[in-house]
């Protein structure tokens, strides 16, 4: 059962990027006056 445990860890990884993104765009749209 390797792979259901690399499929999750990579699933964890992407999400965790997502979500990195997300708040960094959200950063940018705040103090760039919402251009």
């Amino acid at each position: 059962m390797k792979t259901i445990k690399t499929l999750i860890s990579a699933a964890r990884c992407f999400v965790t990027l997502i979500e990195a993104g997300y708040q960094h765009h959200q950063v940018e749209y705040q103090f760039g006056g919402g251009l």
